[in-house]
């Protein structure tokens, strides 16, 4: 044991190998209060030491136990999603219409939503942006909200863009006098100005410039809108934007009258909430000829009944949400259509049950490192969603049935 670690303190052993160290008192203070000084090659003599990292102690927990939603059970206050879609599946347009909705304080898609101040951040076509707004002016009616348009270019990949963004984002509130609640980013290959979506590297910076952004506006929800092949359910590019998101939302436009949004990745709560809308196009100006300018609103339509209440029942186990969830992942990543059968549906994502488990495996579905104490809780897991539905099994394959 490494006594310059704790001072000079005394061990006490225990059943199982399990040491105590005994630290005297006055050095137990000494290092709460930042005095204490280990020895050794630790310590780094006559140069000022780091600011010491914020932490609470487990005592301490219980903010956390009641989630804020930004939108109720959809996306939260303080995290980040994704919008994900191929070209013209109105992503970005549903995604200005959710911040419109905040400004105005308004319910977005009957679902409860927390008002405040809206930035969007338009890296590319920003006056197409605006005439989207002023559309949704013309057909609410509603003048003056805390909504601001920011455009680009703006390179995310560089961390001083944060300071930046977050110097403009409070000049916006002074301006308005109301606080931020969400930011959108339009779009994530916009944001990297040229950098390489397949690179963790770069979008790992991004991800980094997002997070000090992040933590300079801790109740405000930043959303980005970003694309997907054309051949996958899944973020376009490098999977640490996928680890580094907290919600991802799939929006489908094939069906031009039926449009879709559906939560695909949800870390505390159920993949599955979907929201159904359609675009209808308003007229905003006409030139003296007749020559008219048009933008699109959106325009909510009923959520088919069978398909919310699949969504919310019947209730899960923990182990059973984390294992949906893993699958989830697993598609999203690794996703391919099986080869045509009777027993699995058409042109749907599937992956094998060792893909499956394995992603079970590294979120922890188990708490014990032992292998049949993984299995055991991973083939629970899958009895559970296979006897509610939630996903269809034709051995190897599995998939999402919801």
């Amino acid at each position: 044991m490494d006594e310059a670690a704790f001072g000079s303190g005394r061990e006490r052993h225990f059943a199982g190998g399990r040491v105590m160290i005994e630290v005297p008192l006055a050095d137990a203070r000494k290092r709460l209060s930042g005095e204490f000084q280990p020895r050794g090659d630790r310590a780094t003599e006559g140069k000022p030491s780091a600011p010491p990292l914020p932490f609470r102690m487990y005592r301490d927990f219980g903010n956390e136990a009641r989630k804020e939603w930004q939108v109720a059970d959809i996306l939260g206050v303080g995290e980040f999603s994704v919008f994900f879609g191929e070209p013209g599946s109105g992503k970005s347009v549903l995604m200005g219409d959710l911040l419109l909705h905040a400004a105005a304080n308004r319910d977005w898609q009957t679902r409860k939503t927390r008002g405040g101040l809206s930035v969007y951040v338009a890296l590319e076509r920003a006056p197409l942006v605006a005439r989207r707004a002023l559309a949704f002016r013309q057909r609410t009616q509603l003048d003056n909200l805390p909504f601001a348009l920011v455009q680009g270019p703006i390179n995310f990949t560089d961390r001083r863009i944060a300071r930046q963004m977050l110097d403009t984002i409070h000049r916006i509130e002074d301006a308005s006098g109301i606080g931020l609640v969400m930011l959108g980013i339009d779009t994530i290959s916009a944001a990297l100005c040229g950098g390489d979506e397949n690179s963790p590297k770069d979008l790992g910076a991004l991800v980094t410039t997002i997070r000090l952004i992040q933590e300079g506006v801790p109740n405000a929800h930043i959303i980005a809108a970003h694309h997907q092949p054309h051949d996958a359910q899944r973020l376009r590019g490098h999977g640490v934007l996928l680890g580094a998101v907290d919600t991802t939302v799939e929006v489908n436009g094939k069906d031009v009258d039926h449009r879709t949004a559906i939560v695909r990745k949800q870390n505390d709560g159920m993949e599955g909430e979907q929201v159904c809308f359609r675009l209808e196009s308003v007229t905003i100006h006409q030139d003296d000829d007749g020559t008219a300018t048009t933008a699109p609103v959106v325009v909510q339509i009923e959520v088919p009944h069978s398909t919310t209440t699949k969504a919310r029942s019947p209730s899960l186990t923990p182990a059973a949400k984390m294992a949906f969830n893993a699958l989830c992942e697993a598609v999203i990543e690794l996703g391919e259509v099986p080869p045509a059968s009777n027993h699995i549906p058409s042109s749907t994502k599937a992956v094998t049950m060792e893909q499956w488990r394995r992603h079970c495996y590294r979120r922890g579905i188990s708490s014990s490192t032992e292998d049949r104490a993984r299995q055991q809780a991973f083939q629970r897991a899958h009895q559970a969603l296979a006897a509610a539905n939630f996903i269809g099994v034709w051995e190897p394959y599995v998939w999402l049935a919801r």
